[in-house]
C-alpha cells in the first residue's frame, strides 16, 4: 500500500498549479499526495496552533482539524485519517511585509515543523511562492534580493523581470524545471556557503532562515530570493542525486 503524503499550501491556486506541473517530471513515485490549503499567511497558522504546543498533542491531528474547517478542504479531507498520513509538508511564504509578520514566529514554526514524518516539515519561499520564476538569463541569480519588510508588489515585479517563458507556472517543461531547480539549489548553496554551485549536503530550513537573517534581513532589510520547491527536490532526492536529475 502506498503512503499518503499531505501537502499543505498557503494559497489555493499558484501552489497547486506549480506542484501539479512539478509532479509530471519529479515526485512522481507511487505515493498518494493529497493537497490542502490554509488560504492565509503563516502568521495566522501560528495563531491557530500556538495553544497546542504540548508533547501530548498530535500536531498533525490539530492541522487536519484546522484544515477541515475550511470549505476548500472539506470534501477531499473528509476520509483522511491521522493514521493514514505518513508525511506532511507545509509550504508558506515569508511575507515579511504583512502586518502580522514576525521573524520570531518564523523561527518557532521552523523549529516545530522540522520533520515530515512527525509534526510535519515546513518550507518557506522568500519572499513568496512567485520566487520560483524570478530568473532572467541576463541577471546573475546568486545576488537577486528584494526588500524584506516592504510591500514591493512582488507578483508584478517578478512577472516584469523574469524570462517570459517562466510566467506560466503550470506549463513548465522538464527542461525548464531542471533550470529552475538548478538555479535555486545553487542559490541555496550560495546563501549558505558563498558558492554558486550545486549543494553537496543537506541544509535544514531553520539554518536557511538563520542565514537569511544574518546576511540579509537584519543588516539590510532584504531577503535573498529563494523558492521552497527546488529545495524540497534536493531534500527529497538528496544532494548526491541532484546532478543526475538535472541532466
Amino acid at each position: 500500500m502506498s503512503d499518503t503524503i499531505l501537502f499543505i499550501f498557503e494559497g489555493e491556486r499558484t501552489e497547486k498549479r506549480l506542484v501539479d506541473n512539478l509532479r509530471q517530471h519529479f515526485l512522481n513515485e507511487d505515493d498518494t499526495i493529497i493537497y490542502a490549503t490554509f488560504n492565509t499567511h503563516i502568521y495566522k497558522l501560528y495563531q491557530e496552533i500556538e495553544g497546542y504546543d504540548d508533547e501530548n498533542v498530535d500536531t498533525v491531528e490539530v492541522l487536519l482539524d484546522v484544515l477541515r474547517a475550511k470549505k476548500t478542504n472539506t470534501a477531499h479531507l473528509a476520509d483522511v485519517s491521522r493514521r493514514s498520513v505518513s508525511q506532511v509538508y507545509l509550504f508558506f511564504d515569508y511575507d515579511g511585509h504583512d502586518t502580522s509578520a514576525s521573524d520570531e514566529v518564523i523561527s518557532k514554526m521552523l523549529a516545530h515543523f522540522d520533520d515530515e514524518s512527525e509534526n510535519g516539515k515546513l518550507y518557506i519561499s522568500y519572499p513568496m511562492v512567485e520566487a520560483i520564476k524570478h530568473i532572467h538569463q541576463d541577471v546573475g541569480f546568486e545576488t537577486v534580493c528584494v526588500e524584506a519588510k516592504t510591500n514591493v508588489g512582488y507578483k508584478a515585479l517578478v512577472s516584469n523581470n523574469c524570462d517570459p517563458g517562466y510566467n506560466q507556472v503550470g506549463r513548465y517543461t522538464k527542461e525548464q524545471w531542471q533550470t529552475l531547480i538548478g538555479e535555486h539549489c545553487k542559490k541555496l548553496h550560495y546563501l549558505m556557503s558563498a558558492q554558486f554551485t550545486l549543494p553537496t549536503q543537506y541544509f535544514a530550513q531553520d539554518e536557511i532562515f538563520d542565514k537569511q537573517l544574518t546576511n540579509h534581513i537584519t543588516p539590510h532589510n532584504l531577503v535573498a530570493v529563494l523558492s521552497a520547491f527546488p529545495v524540497l527536490i534536493v531534500d527529497y532526492y538528496g544532494a548526491d542525486a541532484l546532478r543526475d536529475l538535472l541532466t
